[in-house]
Formats: structure tokens, sequence, C-alpha cells
């Protein structure tokens, strides 16, 4: 949807801030499905990566493969003038290798748009799962959530130790932290679970 990204990188340029964007995109060969597709926009309105979703919310009586058609694009790690980003979204955080490939690539942040659903016990798995996400992988997990309608809100920031720095509420709101870099090195230093990895032990399908 080529309007959709000018005008994002319209306001890139404008504001000169970078912008992580949650789209979707026409798929050329399939009129029923679209990609859910994140975009990465620098301060001069260029983008600089996306990121077509890979696992889609077929659960919770909900079937986004419907609608959604899933990406083949591979994880990768985009190197920034702030630190090392990686990309989820929404329901990718319950899958802990996908956050540990970024993490293998020395990601210093994961940034994870969501439209995470309301509904039992949901609210609970977002933030544990936010939170286990950082801890296993010593990262920054900035993860923001659309709110209203269905949705629950509560987005957050989350530091490599798992502290919740900020969150937002169940209302649309704007969130700000400082993300200290030196704190993931620090962090990894007195808890260097990546080091320790056994992949010789790890069986593989």
């Amino acid at each position: 949807m080529r309007p959709k990204r000018d005008s994002l990188a319209e306001a890139a340029r404008e504001n000169e801030i970078y912008i992580v964007c949650g789209i979707f995109e026409s798929k050329v060969d399939d009129e029923q499905r679209a990609y859910n597709t994140t975009v990465f926009i620098n301060r001069y309105g260029q983008i600089i990566h996306s990121y077509q979703k890979t696992h889609l919310y077929d659960a919770f009586n909900y079937k986004e493969s419907d609608t959604i058609a899933p990406g083949d694009n591979q994880y990768k790690v985009v190197e920034t003038e702030f630190g090392k980003i990686g990309f989820m979204v929404c329901y990718e955080v319950r899958f802990p290798e996908i956050a540990r490939q970024l993490a293998l690539q020395e990601a210093d942040i994961l940034f994870i748009p969501a439209g995470w659903v309301a509904g039992a016990m949901k609210e609970n798995h977002w933030e544990t799962l936010l939170r286990a996400r950082a801890i296993e992988n010593t990262v920054f997990v900035c993860a923001s959530n659309q709110a209203g309608n269905i949705f629950s809100g509560r987005s957050m920031i989350v530091d490599p130790m798992g502290v919740i720095a900020t969150s937002g509420g169940e209302e649309e709101t704007l969130i700000i932290s400082d993300i200290d870099l030196d704190r993931v090195h620090r962090v990894r230093e007195k808890l260097p679970s990546l080091v320790n990895r056994k992949p010789e032990f790890y069986v593989t399908t």
C-alpha cells in the first residue's frame, strides 16, 4: 500500500523521527488475503526494513489466516544509530525461538507492534510473555498494543532484567522511556545466558 507508506515517510521526515508501524499490504497473487507488514522508517523518510508476519493468530477461536497471508522473510536484525533492532508481531511473542534468533544476531531491542485482543487471561499472558522474552534474551522489549475496541492496550517497555520501565493502560496514550544500551551489556555480563547455551544438545526438526 504505497499511499500509506508515503504518508508515514512524510511524517518521519517532517518530525525527524524513526517510525515503526504495522500496515496491511496487498498480496499480488491472493485477492482474499493481505500481509501484516511492519515497516521501519528512519528520520529521513527512508524505509530501512520491512517484516511480514510469519506466525498467524489461528488460536482462541480466531483464524487470522483467513484474511492474512504468512510472510516468508527471515528474522533479521537491523543496525541503527541507537542499537541493533529486531522485529516480531503480536502473536509471535508466543514463539520464543523467534526472539532467540534475533538475540543471537546481537539484537539490543525487540520492537513488537500488536493487536492483542482482550480476553480471559490474555492481559496476563501479554505481560508475562513480554517479560520472558526480555529476560531470556537479555534485551529491551518495546511492545505497542492497540487500545480500545476489542484490544487490551497495556503497551510497555521492558528492560533486559524483566523490569517494566513504563506501561500504558487500556486507553490510547503516549509512553516514554530512556533506553540505556549499556544496561544490555551490564546485564549480559552478570547473566550470560546467551553465551552459556549448549546448542549441541538441542534437538532440531
